[in-house]
């Protein structure tokens, strides 16, 4: 029996992952409903108090945070060969990522491949590399879950799976992408040969970097307005990793709803679930306010990129040369054919 065409399997594959999704979503949906009928009057209870120097202990963790992204992904982009100036690497990052609340997220993928080859990274590998970021993210977010979330929440057996496949996904993780370069027919770029381990761990210490930062500053926000005390710690910090992993996994753009309602349904058994959804909506607009500030600074970066080449462009026609290709002034390293010649120095 002759296989079916590459496109059928490729549709078949997509529609089987949809479904999935789908199948996912609707059971957290069915516990999020569960949890709020339980608790109708509990969420009309608040007792939220501010205090301020928790929320100034939290504003440079998650600042910080969000900028250690992009620096990670530019090493984890140098993995496969080229280098970004890490101003050229903020200023996609940042840009590309603002459009993650559009639904499907295809719109991230377009936009940092069309921002990236802008800067002499091949499509295939800047497209790729969006899908890892994300890959390594849900693992360091599941590993942290499944060491802090108590037992009453996880019991011990699904936990100690979770942390074992999770790190071992991550200390296997050029075995991984490896497979799924050779898999994956549109992950070309993961080609194993060309993989600088070096770089790629760098960019997983970043990222767990960034784990790290955010966890503690959403657990110094937590403590800005929930009556917390040392012992909540670790259930925060797991419900906050466990809230993030299945909103990434949820169908909504950006995991919207989703994360807030289960990190509301974690966090209801200590706290009363108006106190926990407060929460849930506060972290996300916190975190949301400083990546506008990175967006911003990000924006004004792009224009200024844009005058330089265009400034470029007319000294070079001043002196009588041809018009050079608009990408060419000032653009990253050069790359092969391929896209994977790495260049001698990282610039």
């Amino acid at each position: 029996m002759t296989p079916p065409p590459a496109p059928a399997r490729s549709r078949s594959r997509r529609a089987g992952w949809a479904a999935v999704k789908w199948g996912f979503a609707l059971l957290v949906v069915v516990f999020l409903v569960r949890v709020a009928a339980d608790n109708v009057d509990a969420l009309r209870d608040t007792s939220l108090e501010l205090r301020p120097l928790w929320l100034l202990a939290s504003a440079p963790l998650v600042a910080g945070g969000s900028l250690l992204l992009p620096l990670a992904w530019r090493h984890l982009v140098a993995a496969y060969g080229p280098r970004l100036r890490k101003r050229d690497a903020m200023r996609i990052w940042f840009v590309s990522q603002a459009s993650r609340f559009i639904p499907s997220g295809m719109a991230t993928v377009a936009s940092r491949v069309v921002l990236a080859h802008r800067e002499g990274v091949p499509r295939s590998l800047a497209g790729a590399s969006v899908l890892v970021e994300g890959g390594i993210i849900l693992l360091l977010g599941g590993l942290v879950a499944g060491v802090f979330l108590p037992s009453s929440l996880a019991p011990a057996p699904i936990r100690l799976l979770l942390v074992a496949g999770c790190a071992g996904a991550l200390l296997a993780l050029p075995w991984v992408l490896a497979i799924g370069g050779r898999l994956v027919s549109r992950l070309p770029a993961l080609a194993p040969d060309d993989l600088d381990l070096r770089q790629l761990y760098e960019a997983v210490a970043i990222y767990a970097t960034n784990t790290v930062a955010k966890s503690l500053g959403f657990l110094f926000l937590a403590a800005s307005i929930l009556p917390l005390s040392a012992t909540d710690a670790p259930l925060v910090i797991g419900a906050i990793n466990g809230a993030v992993v299945i909103g990434m996994l949820g169908i909504t753009p950006g995991g919207l709803g989703v994360r807030e309602g289960v990190l509301a349904a974690l966090l209801a058994h200590r706290f009363s679930l108006g106190d926990a959804a407060a929460f849930a909506v506060a972290m996300r607009a916190w975190d949301f306010a400083f990546e506008l500030i990175w967006l911003s600074a990000a924006a004004v970066a792009g224009r200024r990129r844009d005058r330089e080449r265009e400034d470029a462009l007319a000294a070079g026609a001043g002196a009588g040369a041809g018009p050079p290709h608009p990408d060419a002034a000032l653009s990253g390293p050069r790359t092969s054919p391929s896209g994977l010649e790495r260049p001698e120095s990282a610039g």
